[in-house]
């Protein structure tokens, strides 16, 4: 029985996705050649004029696919945690989900930073579209259960979203160095204390207290 063709479209617009992510999260937009990521991705050049158009809409689509997977996340978190949870621990929970989150995603979230870095900021429509509907929502849902003003609290929440990806971006010998060794055979993992390190500067930031048992 032959294979239908939406399964291998699907297939091969992955690869292609995937190889694109690495040479622009390698090079940068401008580097890196449409020739390049056709033959990592083990497809003619035509097949990917065929599923993206241009190099430069294929970038596009790679930052789509990120921000596309960010939202569903962000959404499971929304709609699980905000509503039923204190906030010490949605904030817990909120954090090492977006670690891990950015951990699984480290590729297409190093070619971000490098667009951000080169250009100085967020391209302006993703900036009006995610961004700032994300630190609008995000202040004012946390503002609420704090007891606070959501405008003291977007630069709070950007500087922990900054912090999370830059951990999140480092290779696991980076991680060991920075968190030290450990200190006997039950000692956590470099992730794991990186990630408790991340709830606790977070809690620090916001001025969350945890809850003493």
């Amino acid at each position: 029985m032959s294979r239908p063709v939406n399964a291998d479209a699907g297939a091969t617009r992955k690869r292609i996705l995937e190889s694109a992510l690495e040479a622009f999260a390698d090079h940068g937009p401008s580097g890196g050649s449409v020739r390049g990521i056709a033959q990592n991705a083990g497809v003619s050049v035509a097949m990917i004029h065929h599923y993206f158009g241009s190099k430069d809409e294929l970038y596009v689509a790679c930052i789509d696919n990120l921000y596309r997977d960010l939202l569903a996340m962000w959404n499971r978190i929304e709609s699980a945690y905000f509503n039923n949870m204190p906030i010490e621990a949605t904030l817990d929970r909120v954090i090492r989900l977006g670690f891990r989150f950015a951990r699984e995603h480290q590729t297409p979230s190093r070619m971000l930073l490098r667009q951000i870095i080169e250009g100085g900021e967020t391209e302006t429509k993703r900036r009006e579209i995610i961004q700032r509907p994300f630190l609008t929502y995000t202040s004012e849902r946390l503002g609420k259960v704090m007891g606070r003003p959501p405008e003291e609290l977007r630069m709070a929440i950007q500087s922990i979203v900054m912090l999370i990806s830059r951990y999140a971006l480092g290779h696991d010998e980076e991680l060991q160095v920075v968190a030290g060794p450990p200190r006997d055979e039950n000692d956590k993992t470099a992730l794991e204390r990186t990630e408790d390190h991340l709830v606790e500067v977070a809690r620090a930031i916001l001025g969350v207290q945890p809850t003493m048992d």
